[in-house]
C-alpha cells in the first residue's frame, strides 16, 4: 500500500510521512 504512494511522494514528503507514521505507533 505505501510503495505506490512513494512513487508519487518527493524524499521530504516521505521523511515527513515518515515521523508522523512513527509518532502515532
Amino acid at each position: 500500500m505505501t510503495e505506490v504512494h512513494l512513487e508519487n511522494r518527493t524524499h521530504a514528503e516521505y521523511l515527513e510521512w515518515v515521523a508522523e507514521d512513527r509518532e502515532m505507533q
